[in-house]
């Protein structure tokens, strides 16, 4: 939860519920964030967050609270799987420089909310474990003399199965 005008966050923890019903809080007025994780907090997690909404409203990116409101009707949409996705980064246009900050992220296809995020390795790899069916988009972006580059790639996710995914980042582009 971020407060408006702060830079200071604050964590709050709840349990789900068997019937799917949750609450946590109270909360200060801002923006909170709100993720589905394991109860081990040191683990990770076996749910993936696939959507957030408030009465038919996508808040995957964010829900604002205001000074003492009370929120019902918050719809958490999470999914279960076993599928993984393994992906390598091509590098195109020049040389990612050794130590250079890289990730990459995996959201559902036609949604900007990020699902899971990993680093990636030395040798331009990353891995994402616990991925529901599904289609997906694979992000991955490297910081460079002050500028980010940015690649993207289509993906599809099934149970149980280890899908590869290459994805092209060229150095030559901007942003």
């Amino acid at each position: 939860m971020s407060t408006e005008g702060s830079n200071i966050s604050t964590v709050s923890y709840g349990d789900l519920n068997p019937d799917g019903s949750f609450q946590i809080g109270p909360f200060q007025a801002g923006t909170a964030t709100i993720r589905v994780g394991s109860p081990n907090r040191n683990a990770s997690p076996e749910f993936a967050t696939l959507g957030i909404d408030l009465n038919g409203v996508d808040k995957s990116r964010g829900l604002k609270i205001a000074a003492g409101e009370n929120i019902t009707g918050l719809r958490i949409v999470a999914g279960y799987g076993t599928g993984t996705i393994r992906g390598s980064i091509r590098v195109e246009g020049g040389t990612l420089p050794a130590g250079a900050n890289t990730t990459a992220t995996l959201s559902r296809s036609g949604s900007t909310a990020v699902i899971f995020y990993a680093r990636v390795d030395a040798r331009g790899r990353f891995v994402f474990d616990h991925v529901p069916p599904g289609n997906y988009d694979v992000a991955v972006g490297a910081y460079l003399d002050n500028r980010q580059v940015k690649g993207r790639q289509p993906v599809v996710a099934s149970d149980g199965v280890v899908t590869d995914v290459s994805v092209a980042l060229n150095l030559a582009t901007g942003p």
